[in-house]
């Protein structure tokens, strides 16, 4: 990370050529370029919480539709054994209600026995009657849920759909906030002695907002490298973001990061400049850091260890700060690793530039990477 003092020294050395514009109309340039800059930047800090939003809004339907699925199923199955039954039952009281059956039953003359048989008779009828209700309302809510899959089958295409425009939009406004970025670059080399006056004037005013902006000039956001991180390790994935079954018979659950198939001991890298904010243990996740990276967006590494970390420690991007730990989670070792947005889960694999093989296939497929 790169500090106020080093900003400084590193626009000192930018604005090097002596030309400049007469000094009002050069001072309302560079006021409409910072402004229009400053507006691309803000429009695409609401596009990425947008894609994460959709991002999530993506995955509470994949676990309803899976539940959906599970329901069906099993209503399935209970209609099924259920209907075998009823055709038993019918062929059972067809065969008892011949001929024979029906004359000892009328022809009866002992008042109890005749009682009986009709307690009988209107019992098992009843009972009859009661499991076909059962069967054709099991039948109707079959019929519900089949409805829920197709609504929610089709929310889900839209909300893929929303969120490849809202993706496309990104590179969009990256490639506009870039074009202005490089129009500011061409006017500070050939008005330098106009800008250090701007940024001169910011840092005796202690205008944080102007000293910020100047900031961001000089160091790419996160933002602007969606799809172009590198990874924190080089492991393959075991488990993906998104809707999971570790197994046939576990249930569907959430999952709002990636797990990689990192050997204990393997080195854990930075995806980005960032400091320390937390360390400490999660339950389920184990030991854990926290690392800010600026915008509200921040990096967690779990199943790491601890060594010589302090709040505040700032790790630059590719150095190796951690080590992966024994894990005592039944889904085995590995580094578990998410990055949040606003606290808010995001996929990594949309950050991260070169895509890392899955060796499961139950988990999220790197063709659905949205």
């Amino acid at each position: 990370m790169i500090d106020m003092h080093n900003n400084f020294t590193l626009l000192s050395f930018i604005f090097t050529v002596i030309f400049s514009l007469p000094i009002q109309a050069s001072l309302s340039q560079n006021a409409v370029l910072l402004s229009e800059w400053k507006k691309a930047d803000n429009q695409l800090y609401r596009i990425s919480l947008k894609e994460t939003d959709l991002t999530n809004q993506k995955l509470q339907l994949e676990l309803a539709l899976n539940e959906t699925t599970e329901n069906i199923k099993h209503l399935t199955e209970l209609i099924s054994d259920k209907r075998d039954f009823i055709v038993k039952r019918i062929r059972y009281m067809n065969q008892e209600s011949g001929s024979d059956f029906l004359r000892n039953f009328l022809e009866s003359s002992n008042p109890g026995e005749l009682d009986r048989n009709m307690r009988f008779y209107l019992g098992a009828t009843h009972s009859d009657l009661e499991l076909i209700h059962q069967f054709n309302k099991d039948l109707s809510k079959l019929q519900t849920e089949q409805k829920k899959y197709t609504l929610r089958i089709s929310k889900l295409n839209g909300l893929k759909i929303a969120l490849q425009a809202q993706l496309d939009t990104h590179l969009s406004a990256l490639k506009k906030k870039n074009e202005l970025l490089n129009q500011i670059k061409t006017k500070m080399k050939k008005n330098s002695n106009l800008w250090q006056q701007e940024l001169k004037g910011a840092i005796k005013d202690q205008n944080h907002d102007k000293i910020q902006l100047y900031q961001s000039l000089l160091n790419k956001s996160l933002l602007d490298r969606k799809g172009q991180l590198t990874g924190p390790t080089n492991f393959n994935v075991k488990y993906g973001f998104g809707v999971i079954k570790f197994n046939p018979t576990s249930p569907t659950l959430p999952f709002h990061g990636i797990l990689y198939e990192s050997p204990i001991g393997s080195p854990v890298k930075a995806i980005a400049d960032g400091s320390i904010v937390w360390f400490g243990e999660i339950d389920g996740l184990g030991t854990t850091i926290i690392l800010d990276h600026g915008r509200d967006i921040h990096s967690l590494y779990s199943r790491v260890t601890l060594a010589n970390l302090n709040i505040g420690d700032m790790i630059e991007e590719g150095k190796v700060f951690s080590r992966v730990s024994k894990s005592s989670h039944f889904i085995g070792d590995g580094l578990y690793f998410e990055l949040r947005e606003h606290g808010r889960p995001t996929n990594p694999l949309r950050w991260i530039i070169s895509k890392p093989e899955f060796l499961q296939q139950n988990s999220v497929s790197l063709e659905n990477v949205l």
